[in-house]
């Protein structure tokens, strides 16, 4: 099923969907949500990044592995934009 998706939609408007869905995030949920990211850049700043430098797939994949080593009783972390 994938894969026929992924002929089916231009991989420009995915890449415009998940940029607009991280942007989103970023201006309406992002204030509102209970504390603040430990990391350098933010997780939507890098997950940003990363959509618009490798594409929704590869760069959802880069933005998710941040998201699932984000907990809040670490200190906080720097890391480089992805694809550096």
């Amino acid at each position: 099923m994938g894969a026929m998706a992924a002929r089916v939609v231009p991989a420009r408007l995915a890449d415009g969907a998940g940029r607009a869905a991280i942007l989103g995030y970023r201006r309406w949920l992002s204030p509102r949500w209970p504390g603040q990211c430990r990391f350098v850049p933010t997780c939507s700043a890098y997950g940003l990044a990363a959509v618009q430098q490798h594409g929704l797939a590869v760069g959802g994949r880069i933005a998710a592995a941040r998201l699932r080593s984000c907990t809040s009783d670490l200190p906080s972390a720097s890391a480089p934009h992805p694809g550096r």
